[in-house]
């Protein structure tokens, strides 16, 4: 499990609302579920940053997304809901999220089914867990090419399987560490996320030649997905992209 410190100054646990926000991401990366910790307070000036801290997580977290008040003054969990309630109101997809302790998710979660995305209609996850290996990209084209005729979105495949494949051959050799694949279907368009323990940016100039046999790299991804982008968090990074619309029968 890693942890990436937002800020390493140690606030009071007070309600006082002048002291800053912190927040720590805690990943179990054999579980597929990232912990966003967040102590300290939520002065108003904060909420831009936890927004931020939000959205990264939701793109960072392969299965799960668990965010934790415990450390959180009563006040300031009131200040963060301000944040929180319209985020997850909003959300579509991503992954299932919970609130911690219990006793706040009430107030800050959507009520029904929209509080646990594994209940959303149309919408279909899988994970993958794999080593800094040369094998580890036909293992992740496998599964794409798996769900995809699972989640009958076979015009999709192909574009999925070849931006996968570039997303893990690209953690392999420039991250070179353990990495995280998650799939997830929903509205029609599947986004592929590649979690690796490195920090470096992708960088899309980096062999924009399509035609070559390997090594293609993001300007492929940015040319087959809809829309593609990274967030890097302390400790690594995750790269996603969608792919959507189904090719041409013929295509």
């Amino acid at each position: 499990m890693a942890t990436a410190l937002g800020t390493m100054r140690r606030a009071a646990r007070t309600a006082d609302m002048s002291v800053p926000l912190e927040w720590a991401f805690r990943r179990d990366f054999r579980a597929g579920s990232t912990r966003i910790v967040l102590a300290g307070g939520c002065p108003p000036d904060a909420e831009p940053l936890l927004a931020a801290v939000l959205r990264d997580g939701d793109v960072d977290a392969p299965l799960d997304l668990v965010i934790d008040l415990r450390d959180l003054p009563a006040v300031a969990v009131a200040s963060a809901g301000t944040v929180i309630v319209p985020w997850a109101a909003a959300r579509a997809g991503g992954p299932v999220l919970t609130v911690e302790p219990p006793t706040h998710a009430a107030g800050l979660l959507p009520a029904g089914p929209g509080r646990d995305p594994k209940g959303a209609p149309g919408r279909r996850r899988a994970h993958l867990n794999l080593p800094a290996h040369p094998d580890s990209p036909a293992a992740a084209r496998r599964l794409v090419a798996d769900r995809c005729r699972a989640w009958g979105r076979p015009g999709m495949m192909e574009r999925a399987v070849i931006v996968t494949s570039e997303l893990v051959s690209n953690a392999v050799e420039h991250a070179g560490t353990e990495l995280d694949v998650t799939l997830v279907e929903q509205a029609g368009a599947v986004r592929v996320s590649v979690r690796d323990r490195a920090a470096d940016r992708p960088d899309p100039a980096a062999n924009g030649n399509l035609l070559a046999e390997r090594g293609r790299g993001i300007p492929i991804v940015a040319a087959l997905a809809s829309d593609w982008g990274f967030v890097t968090v302390g400790d690594g990074k995750t790269t996603w992209a969608v792919v959507g619309g189904d090719l041409p029968a013929d295509g």
